[in-house]
């Protein structure tokens, strides 16, 4: 794909975007809703995001190095949000969707599972329930940031207003504020 469609000059770069969107990346997170995402599985995702923009964008690292270029602006000038984002974005909405299940369901089950054995010691190996905290953290911190403060704030709560349908779909009012706060708890 990446030398017959990403370096095809007679594309447009909006072009090449939606389909570096609808494939690799998509294949790239399938399944991320129910990761345990530690720190340096996150660098190493974001390393193959922005060097796939790189290659769309055709900026090589000299002209990295030579003009100063963060991932910041390459992410900038490709108009699209950090893998980080779109992954938390997904496992929120699957959040959503676990919350919206009965009690009975095999996913909200699973969600509030408990093993009755004792723990190794040391720092226990990162969770779900950890990436989904850290989720939760990026979406709170990103409202408070605001919308002209912040562009991502508009995509990321998508997801939240979603579910909000939903719910209002179902015949109930809950804010998406509260529904943040009733996912949280439903996890500690």
């Amino acid at each position: 794909m990446s030398n017959g469609i990403f370096k095809n000059p007679f594309l447009s770069t909006h072009s090449k975007k939606l389909l570096y969107l609808a494939i690799p990346i998509n294949l790239l997170l399938w399944g991320c809703e129910t990761w345990a995402v530690k720190k340096s599985d996150w660098k190493r995702l974001q390393v193959f995001h922005t060097t796939c923009i790189r290659k769309i964008l055709r900026i090589s690292m000299c002209d990295v190095q030579d003009f100063h270029i963060s991932n910041t602006e390459i992410l900038h000038k490709f108009d699209v949000k950090p893998i980080q984002d779109i992954a938390f974005s997904r496992q929120l909405y699957w959040l959503g969707k676990i919350h919206l299940m009965s009690d009975t369901r095999m996913p909200r089950k699973m969600l509030t599972c408990w093993l009755n054995t004792r723990r190794r010691t040391g720092r226990p190996h990162t969770t779900i329930r950890h990436t989904y905290l850290d989720a939760l953290k990026r979406i709170s911190y990103l409202c408070s940031l605001g919308n002209n403060q912040y562009p991502l704030v508009g995509t990321v709560l998508t997801v939240h207003v979603c579910v909000e349908k939903e719910l209002t779909w179902h015949g109930e009012n809950i804010c998406v504020t509260y529904k943040i706060q009733k996912i949280s708890c439903f996890l500690l």
